[in-house]
């Protein structure tokens, strides 16, 4: 915890084994006198502000890492990103109630997660925690509903529902404006068995959305759901070629800000007048562009749009931004564009530009729908 950012488990995945030591003490796995090993916290930075819960968030990043060295050791077959992404599918251990997951990250383009949610019956928010090894459950009977507030209007184009196996047969997906008026944009019935259920529906601007139940696979048992996610339009950007004009080194190049992974990023030189561009493959009405800057975010920059990458005309310009990590979400008058560009004007450190993503969408909210 001393430099803020906790312990590197890239590192400690790729590197680390729990038999080798330095200095030709190393010894064979499975030795006799390799009794284990554990991770240490030091609590000698007595003039630090951290709190226990700070410290968890610091070092629960590396526990599944540390899980899987100690117990299997040597290289997994798998990646780093693909190991991470079933850890923070995990949560936290049986039984544990003072400390949550830190390690649960929405889906591209997904808005429910973490946000306020309400039930009929039962423990709501275990649908939105990003943890799948959590539910909500009704109790019994065939009327059961379950809803989240996204906290402000979004576009809402899908919906997907993770039955656990006390599944719905006959259910409905509502949005609304205002909590109080509710209007059905999708339907299934007849369903037969639990796991993924995904429904889609055209683009409508809500803030609440509602999973309406009525009738339950079997009424003893009701309705239990391990996740339900709430999504907005596709992200235009997503795994599309990324360009930029420099990388502060070669392992935060542009891919990483189009990549769908939150916990990378993108970082320019150290200079004023860096961008970064997107090919989004053909021409594609474009209204929205949501950037999230990571402590070195752009202070005065513009949103261009291309179709040919050498001809640009600007969509939106964003001036006197404050310093420090943000997103920043613009939605403008809808532009035509096979390319999209930030163009930075002046940065609000004196490090480069860095984004963690850079996403692009072709429908924005439209914040007179479904409110009353």
């Amino acid at each position: 915890y001393y430099h803020g950012h906790g312990l590197d488990g890239k590192y400690l995945y790729d590197n680390w084994e729990p038999n080798v030591f330095p200095d030709g003490q190393s010894v064979a796995p499975k030795d006799p006198q390799l009794l284990g090993a554990m991770s240490s916290v030091w609590n000698d930075l007595t003039k630090s502000s951290y709190t226990e819960l700070d410290v968890h968030e610091l070092v629960e990043p590396t526990f599944g890492v540390l899980a899987q060295k100690m117990w299997s050791g040597a290289n997994s077959g798998v990646t780093f990103s693909e190991f991470m992404s079933t850890v923070r599918k995990l949560g936290v251990g049986t039984g544990l109630t003072e400390v949550a997951t830190t390690l649960a990250t929405p889906a591209n383009s997904e808005l429910s997660m973490g946000k306020p949610a309400t039930a009929s019956a039962g423990t709501a928010d275990a649908a939105f925690d990003g943890v799948s090894t959590t539910r909500w459950q009704s109790g019994p009977g065939d009327h059961a509903w379950l809803d989240v507030d996204l906290g402000r209007p979004q576009t809402v184009t899908k919906v997907n529902l993770d039955w656990a196996p006390a599944h719905g047969r006959d259910y409905a997906i509502q949005v609304s404006g205002d909590g109080t008026t509710w209007t059905t944009v999708a339907r299934r019935t007849d369903r037969t068995s639990a796991g993924s259920d995904t429904l889609t529906f055209e683009p409508v601007t809500a803030r609440y959305v509602r999973l309406v139940g009525t009738e339950a696979a079997r009424k003893q048992d009701g309705y239990a759901l391990w996740s339900m996610r709430v999504f907005d339009v596709p992200d235009l950007a997503l795994h599309r070629p990324t360009t930029a004009s420099s990388s502060e080194v070669p392992s935060l190049g542009p891919a990483n800000a189009t990549d769908g992974d939150p916990a990378s990023r993108w970082a320019s030189a150290y200079r004023d007048g860096e961008w970064i561009q997107v090919d989004l493959g053909q021409a594609q009405t474009v209204r929205r562009v949501l950037l999230d800057w990571e402590t070195a975010s752009g202070q005065d920059y513009d949103i261009q749009v291309s179709d040919d990458g050498t001809n640009w005309k600007t969509a939106a310009a964003v001036r006197d931004k404050p310093a420090g990590a943000r997103v920043d979400e613009l939605t403008f008058a809808p532009v035509p564009g096979r390319y999209i560009r930030m163009q930075g004007i002046k940065r609000t450190s004196s490090f480069g530009y860095s984004l963690r993503r850079l996403e692009v969408r072709g429908a924005s909210p439209a914040t007179n729908l479904l409110r009353h």
